[in-house]
């Protein structure tokens, strides 16, 4: 147990609650290295952004030089 998880579970119990249940609500709350490894930063919402514009700007001129083209093959321009 960590240190603020340990305090939680002393609250709990000065708070009257039950044992078992305030080592149960104790050792669910995540610590802040496990928040770290189980949730997406900041950082990492702005790298998966970036990947995502660059994906939806190469379809676009994907898209442009596919029109193009069979624009040429079908109407001779």
């Amino acid at each position: 147990m960590t240190h603020a998880t340990i305090e939680l579970y002393e609250a709990l119990i000065a708070a009257g609650v039950d044992e078992s249940r305030a080592r149960a609500a104790a050792s669910s709350v995540l610590s802040a290295e496990q928040a770290k490894e189980a949730f997406a930063t900041k950082a990492d919402l702005e790298s998966m952004f970036r990947k995502q514009n660059m994906w939806i700007a190469g379809l676009f001129i994907g898209q442009v030089i596919v029109f193009t083209t069979l624009n040429g093959f079908l109407f001779g321009a």
